[in-house]
């Protein structure tokens, strides 16, 4: 059934003219170009006197069936912080129709509604306004999806984003589905704990009005489709996608309910989407909330929740990769690669700084060390001027000289810093997503003393597929983490990060990856790294077959005591291994990083923190990439071959 016909025909039934809403529109947002919103430039307002408006009708329908006695609520969304509790607004019991006439017919004693068209309802005059610029948004919870009755599947939950209260009037029609909770979900998971948790606090409170204005993107609160109305120029929403994710959250929707661990459609998708760290969800807002944090896990499997007769389409013809839903470019975007080898010239990390001061919208960072005070002041300095700034700190290892930034950013408005999941034995990662829109890949610490003597590597590019699966991995680590010194799900978390493009995750593909470099080389193989560790003995075994079958081999590295008998071990396979002492002035090798095959058609290289030691490739969380970038290439291997001719033959 057409949905918007459906509206039309409900609204004639009802014998009312049905104008298009009233919301207050606000300019076009800015782009939504992953997930997870964090966007500023939308004006703060502070709250006036409560404004007392006539109401909204609307239906509320699970895929094609009318939910019949299902409890409307109007949320404001709350003031104390992001996902803080919103204020429900209706304080009398409204529920959808049943159809029937009758005063008391469904789960509500009192419902005047019945006399409308079964799954419809109004609230006129059954709320009053905290303000007009208050940020407002519809749930309906419970009801029976069209089975015989008496059927209340308490695990229904659905929600549309209405924006501004005072935009509402009396010719505002909703009409709520499972395409308005996904498209609400997609742009203000950010601000969402559950249904009754949509908030934020002052200071970002411009960035959750543009998220409630971008929901309107993703989906049509009037007519129940997709893509929304306010698609910017140039761009696509994810329509399929959505359409798919709602068919998914219908087969719960249009049951009569159940709970994790059961055998029900409700059951199933609950257990999937569980966090690892996290509470089972118990409603379907909740479940998708969940999908939305952790994208590309259990995809294949949810994908296969879906009925042979879907409610919505067109759907997707296969699984995808991710449950992300960016906008999309319908114009090409070059990709750009830019590697800068450190240390520079001016013995610092200038490119790294001007990187987050150009921040415009969000910085979410993952770092083992961050003990830069340039860095973390540049870092609050973005929280100052609306940039939302979230840090993943490992505290392991490293939790002493991490604790004054973690304090100096959960001091400051807009930024937040979490521990990072003890289930890692270190997080030794060290990314930067900038906006959604750029990513830095690093192989160093941010520890300035270290910046004049280290030798590192940091990648900055824009591929959005790498940066899909580093921000829903981030996502993922940032709700895992803690912010105090707990243990927080270590003995569960498990989340299988996505490879991207060109990705390489520890602790899962980290291993297979460093081997296949080394094992595939036909020609030459350059590596750096900080340590080469017995316990990483199938590296070693890699390095020596290669040698051996006629590869040339060159290792360049700082001389430590531990790992002297494994230089022996490679030199006596023909392999080249050249030293540098190991000072603490002196220069020093921390980079991560082999060049394979240079200029061949079999060249392959890799840049990132993942050392040569078995705790850093199945213990850690680290990230490493695959660099095909000329330019890019050019630059590492010339470094390294510098390199290696400056250290001495061990």
């Amino acid at each position: 059934m057409n949905c918007e016909k459906f509206v039309n025909s409900r609204v004639n039934a009802m014998c009312r003219s049905v104008q298009r809403p009233t919301l207050a529109r606000r300019a076009a947002a800015p782009l939504l170009l992953l997930v997870a919103v964090g966007l500023t430039g939308c004006q703060v307002t502070q709250s006036v006197a409560p404004v007392l408006e006539p109401g909204v009708s609307g239906s509320v329908f699970g895929g094609q069936q009318p939910v019949t006695g299902s409890l409307i609520q109007l949320y404001s969304a709350g003031t104390a912080g992001d996902g803080s509790a919103a204020a429900p607004l209706i304080h009398t019991t409204v529920t959808t129709s049943d159809g029937t006439g009758l005063a008391n017919s469904n789960a509500s004693a009192g419902n005047a509604n019945n006399a409308l068209p079964a799954g419809s309802f109004t609230i006129t005059g059954d709320f009053t306004c905290p303000s007009a610029t208050t940020e407002v948004y519809l749930v309906s919870t419970g009801g029976n999806p069209g089975l015989p009755p008496p059927v209340n599947n308490t695990a229904l939950s659905l929600m549309a984003a209405l924006g501004p209260c005072g935009g509402l009037s009396s010719s505002t029609y909703i009409a709520m589905n499972e395409l308005t909770t996904v498209g609400m979900a997609a742009a203000l998971g950010n601000f969402m704990h559950s249904y009754s948790n949509v908030g934020s606090g002052l200071s970002d409170l411009g960035q959750l009005q543009t998220a409630f204005l971008a929901a309107n993107e993703f989906a049509n609160t009037t007519t129940g489709t997709v893509p929304g109305p306010i698609v910017p120029a140039g761009y696509s929403a994810p329509s399929a996608a959505i359409a798919t994710l709602g068919d998914i959250l219908a087969t719960c929707v249009n049951s009569a309910g159940g709970a994790a661990g059961d055998n029900t459609a409700c059951g199933q998708l609950f257990t999937l989407a569980k966090l690892p760290a996290g509470a089972v969800p118990t409603d379907t807002v909740g479940a998708l909330l969940d999908i939305l944090t952790q994208p590309a896990v259990n995809v294949s499997s949810l994908y296969a929740l879906l009925n042979t007769t879907p409610p919505f389409g067109p759907t997707l013809s296969t699984a995808p990769a991710s449950w992300a839903l960016p906008l999309t470019s319908t114009t090409s975007t070059p990709l750009t690669y830019t590697l800068y080898a450190f240390p520079e010239a001016d013995n610092s990390v200038t490119p790294l700084y001007a990187f987050i001061n150009a921040a415009q919208k969000t910085i979410d960072m993952t770092m083992y060390a961050l003990e830069d005070t340039t860095f973390s002041a540049d870092l609050v300095a973005a929280c100052q001027r609306g940039v939302k700034v979230r840090v993943v700190l490992d505290q392991n290892l490293e939790k002493s000289g991490n604790t004054p930034a973690y304090n100096q950013l959960n001091a400051a408005a807009n930024c937040s810093a979490v521990w990072a999941n003890k289930a890692f034995q270190a997080s030794h990662q060290k990314s930067i997503i900038l906006d959604g829109a750029q990513v830095s890949i690093m192989s160093l610490n941010l520890q300035s003393q270290y910046y004049s003597t280290t030798r590192d590597f940091a990648l900055i590019e824009n591929d959005p597929v790498d940066i899909a699966a580093i921000q829903a991995t981030f996502n993922a680590d940032y709700a895992a983490g803690t912010p105090s010194s707990g243990v927080a799900g270590a003995s569960d978390y498990g989340y299988q990060p996505a490879a991207g493009d060109d990705l390489i995750w520890s602790p899962t593909t980290a291993q297979t990856a460093m081997v296949d470099i080394i094992s595939n080389a036909k020609s030459t193989l350059l590596v750096e790294n900080e340590e080469l560790a017995s316990s990483a003995s199938y590296i070693i075994s890699a390095l020596e077959n290669a040698c051996a079958r006629g590869v040339t081999v060159q290792v360049a590295m700082v001389n430590q005591t531990s790992y002297q008998s494994n230089y022996k071990a490679l030199e006596a396979a023909g392999c080249g291994v050249h030293v540098y002492p190991n000072t603490q002035t002196g220069f020093y090798i921390h980079a991560k990083a082999v060049v394979a095959d240079f200029g061949l058609v079999t060249q392959n290289v890799y840049m990132g923190s993942i050392n040569y030691s078995n705790a850093s490739m199945n213990q850690n969380r680290e990230l490493g990439v695959y660099i095909t970038d000329p330019a890019s290439v050019q630059s590492l291997n010339a470094t390294m071959v510098a390199d290696y001719a400056g250290g001495s033959p061990y």
